[in-house]
């Protein structure tokens, strides 16, 4: 996988997933949250077919970058991040790159209000918001 570069610390973030499934209001999970870092899986641009469900979205910002999307069995469509490589390896086996970012910068450039965001989708305590959610958390970032 690609080495992280330093940033915040991946259990601190999964603390405040966990505080977050307790409280959902906790103030300082929720600034935890806005604070932390998270891996974008940056999937392989091979030949062949993109897998099943995937796709990418343009995030609107002045610094462009392209966001995985996942279309979900129910139609949804989810943008998944992850607090460590573990996590995500777990619920992507076959993506080994991504992308650190700060989840303020996502919430800033967020693509859609039909897109969702998870974190750790297939780990205990994992979180979705609606993009009202992420822009909420966004929010809580400058405090």
């Amino acid at each position: 996988m690609t080495e992280a570069p330093q940033g915040s610390d991946p259990s601190t973030t999964q603390r405040a997933l966990e505080a977050l499934a307790t409280d959902a209001k906790d103030p300082a999970a929720l600034h935890a949250l806005a604070h932390s870092e998270v891996l974008v899986p940056v999937p392989d641009e091979g030949p062949g077919p993109p897998e099943e469900g995937a796709e990418q979205e343009r995030a609107g910002s002045e610094e462009s970058m392209m966001l995985p999307v996942m279309q979900q069995p129910n139609g949804d469509r989810l943008v998944p991040v992850f607090t460590s490589e573990s996590r995500m390896g777990y619920a992507l086996p076959s993506v080994d790159r991504y992308r650190k970012l700060p989840l303020v910068l996502l919430a800033n450039a967020w693509p859609s209000d039909e897109v969702y965001l998870t974190i750790d989708t297939g780990s205990p305590g994992a979180l979705t918001l609606s993009a009202a959610g992420v822009r909420t958390l966004l929010g809580r970032s400058g405090g």
